[in-house]
Parts: structure tokens; sequence; C-alpha cells
């Protein structure tokens, strides 16, 4: 029996809020820069999946950035999408072999390159990688090109992702499942799979954070030549433990680094903004993010006066589209205000730790629902 519409839309909704989520904590983590791609597989139609358009992970803020395209070839489904990633047939491939995925991420973490192409395995280190199995695959495009194919080492074509794919299952030509979560790419960069977003991103930043270990250990141990113990790595059964306690755990670091990510997002933003604040208040309407943060937490009681006055004075404005997106904001806005959680310049008092926790989850929960509501 088939969900009612209105809980697949209620999962759909969350699954938007997951992916641009994801996008901003690989960025925050440094995973994803200005290039990279997360997608994830629609819940209700498998043989669709969802990227953003082609832009940088860290700029992703709405629904309107999403584009589905279908999984046999990789084309968008709407005909006048927005310009997707070239590489979007790294993603296709591996949902059309591996019917279990449900996330991929396509990185060029710069801690984890040397090991695409310097010979040097990359070897699981620590308990939070133990989803790397003993050994990462290394897949070399060069060994799948064809004739004409560019040689620029990007997966532009149905081929060369069905190659990438098979390297999840050391090339087993009829496996459906994979047998490595993640496979480098040499001179290139990384591909994970998982069975959700947030495990996937999990697995992506551990694969990071472990090669900055194994560099460090490396390093470490070529310092000391004469020593003779050599680098003890996880054995088959720590990892195959550790992989399992890892994917248990992932909410815990996905609450964290939502967290950070959103901080990050909100600091650099007021950092731009702040010094103007009590000469154009008006500035505050260029972002949601921006006006929910500086008037509740920064703005002067000079500048909030000027900036109530205004709205009182838009509010009724139905013409004004950012009153109209600002409608959810200045309900919190108000219902902040009553509780009496302004900044100790408004009110004359200290915030309440307390009181900051609970308004950094209403600015969460109000920016969720303006951008996927």
């Amino acid at each position: 029996m088939s969900e009612p519409q209105s809980s697949q839309r209620d999962i759909l909704k969350k699954l938007y809020h997951d992916f641009i989520a994801g996008s901003h904590i690989l960025h925050y983590h440094n995973v994803l820069d200005a290039f990279g791609h997360l997608s994830f597989r629609h819940p209700f139609r498998p043989e669709v999946f969802v990227m953003s358009r082609n832009a940088a992970p860290g700029t992703i803020s709405s629904v309107d950035d999403l584009v589905e395209y279908d999984v046999e070839t990789a084309q968008p489904v709407q005909r006048d999408a927005p310009a997707g990633f070239l590489e979007r047939c790294i993603h296709s491939e591996c949902y059309r072999r591996y019917p279990g995925v449900q996330s991929v991420i396509h990185s060029h973490s710069e801690a984890v390159v040397p090991y695409t192409f310097s010979g040097v395995p990359m070897r699981p280190c620590y308990h939070m990688a133990g989803f790397l199995g003993t050994q990462t695959p290394v897949w070399d495009i060069s060994d799948a090109q064809q004739p004409d194919d560019p040689s620029d080492l990007l997966v532009r074509n149905t081929h060369l992702g069905s190659s990438l794919a098979a390297a999840f299952a050391d090339g087993a030509v009829s496996a459906d499942t994979p047998t490595h979560a993640v496979v480098l790419m040499r001179g290139h960069g990384f591909t994970v799979l998982a069975e959700s977003i947030e495990v996937c991103v999990m697995r992506a930043v551990y694969t990071q954070k472990n090669s900055a270990i194994q560099t460090t250990a490396l390093t470490t141990r070529a310092a000391e030549p004469a020593a003779n113990r050599a680098i003890k790595y996880l054995s088959e059964k720590e990892v195959e433990a550790t992989g399992r306690m890892a994917s248990l755990a992932s909410r815990r670091s996905w609450d964290l680094w939502l967290r950070e990510s959103f901080d990050d997002d909100v600091l650099r933003c007021l950092g731009t903004l702040l010094p103007s604040l009590d000469t154009s208040p008006r500035a505050l309407y260029r972002s949601p993010i921006l006006f929910l943060v500086a008037y509740q937490d920064h703005a002067s009681p000079a500048t909030a006066s000027v900036v109530d006055a205004d709205l009182e004075q838009r509010r009724g404005g139905p013409s004004d589209s950012h009153i109209q997106t600002l409608g959810p904001v200045m309900t919190v806005s108000t219902r902040l205000s009553s509780e009496g959680r302004h900044h100790g310049d408004r009110t004359g008092g200290e915030r309440n730790p307390s009181d900051v926790a609970s308004l950094r989850k209403d600015l969460w929960e109000t920016l969720v629902k303006l951008f996927v509501d």
C-alpha cells in the first residue's frame, strides 16, 4: 500500500533538508570546495536521483537549486532544468548498478588525493574508519577510457561511470551489492556510497580524516627508520566491528556538524553585515538568515527601533516580497521577543545559555521551513 501523499511530501522535505545541510557540512569540513557533489536517490521513484544544479555545494540553499535526473541516462527529468554537473554519471551508474545505494558523494579532498597516485594504499587507521575495509581500491580512469574520451580525468559518460561503479565490487560484472564503501580515483579524488545521506556524509568526512591520520603516521614512522615496529592498521575483524559501530553512531556526528556548519555560515554572513548595522538596517532584508540572527542577537537599540518601525510600516504590503519571505521569521521574532530572549543591550539583562540554545533551535527550524516549504 502506497503512503499518503502528505507523508511522501514530509519524507521528501526531510531529504531536501538533509541534502542542503549535508552540502554545507561537507563544505565546512573541506571535503567539498567549489567542486565535488552530493546526491540521493528519490525515495518513491528509485529510477530518479537528485543533485544540485552546477554550483559550489556551499552555496546551495533552496529546493530550487535541486535537479532530478534519470538513473538510466543521467539526463534531467525536466527539459528546462538548470545546467548540471559534467560528472553526474558517477552517481547515475552507482545507483543503476546498486539498488540499495541511496546516496553518493564525489570529492577532490586534498588529504585523500595523494593516496590515489602514490602507490601507498589507504588503510583504516582508527575506529571511525572501519567502513574503509582493510584496503581501499584505486580506480584508474585510463584503464576504462576509449580512444575518443578526453584525457581530463573527468567521468563524463556512462561507460566511464559504469567502470567506476564496478570498482566498488572489485570489478565483478554481476555483483549488485558493493563490497567497498569508498573507491579512490587516480589523480582525481574519491567516491563514497551509503544507505543514506547522513551515513554518506559521515563516511566522506572520516575518509578525509583517516587520510590525514595515515599521512601523519607515515611521516612519524619515517622519522625513526631504525624502529622495528611496523604501523599496525585495523585488522579485518576490527574493520567489521568498527564499521557497524560508526554507522549506528552517525546521528551524533551529524547533529554536531549541522550546528557547526550553520553557526559558521551565520558568522561569516554577520562578519560582512555587522559593521554597517547601525547605518544600513535595511541590509538585513537581503537574507532571512541575516535578519533573524542580526535582529535577535546583534542589533543595537537604535538599529532595532529603526527596523521595528520600518517593518511595522511595510508589514501590510502584500507586494513586498521581502516581507512575504520573512513572514515565518517575523513570527519567531515576535515570539522570542515576548519570551524575553533578546540580547542584553535590548533588555538590560544577560542571556541565559539555555536561551541561546533555544534560539539556535528556533533559527534552524524556521530556516528549514523557509527553504523547503
